[in-house]
């Protein structure tokens, strides 16, 4: 039973990246303009494509996409050394980005704590 629920969180992880990185590129929200004309509110995705220095919102979504494609196939298969580091990994950027992207990784990052904590309790079941 608790086999079944690792891979069930596992394919649900890929879809919350995509979540996230649709969060990330069309649910922040940029306030601009110039001196003699109204302010306008773009989308972080057209803000980071109009100025040539924010790329890191383009990069961020597929990262977290990739990274949770890794953790999931590690969870599928077993393997907790990787889900580990990907728990890791996750808990860091949330850290780091607190102010900005943290609260969004903070999601994915506690979806693998759960497969983490489900796979080491798989692991260390006594049978019987």
């Amino acid at each position: 039973m608790v086999k079944k629920l690792i891979k069930l969180l596992a394919v649900c992880a890929p879809f919350l990246s995509i979540y996230l990185g649709y969060q990330m590129w069309f649910g922040f929200k940029y306030t601009g303009g110039q001196a003699d004309l109204p302010p306008e509110t773009i989308t972080a995705l057209q803000f980071a494509l109009e100025h040539p220095g924010a790329k890191a919102i383009l990069f961020w979504p597929i990262c977290l996409f990739v990274i949770s494609i890794i953790g999931a196939l590690g969870a599928w298969n077993g393997n907790r050394i990787l889900v580990w580091i990907i728990v890791t990994f996750l808990m860091i950027v949330s850290v780091l980005g607190m102010w900005s992207i943290g609260l969004l990784v903070f999601r994915l990052a506690v979806l693998f704590l759960v497969i983490g904590i489900l796979l080491s309790y798989s692991a260390r079941k006594v049978p019987g």
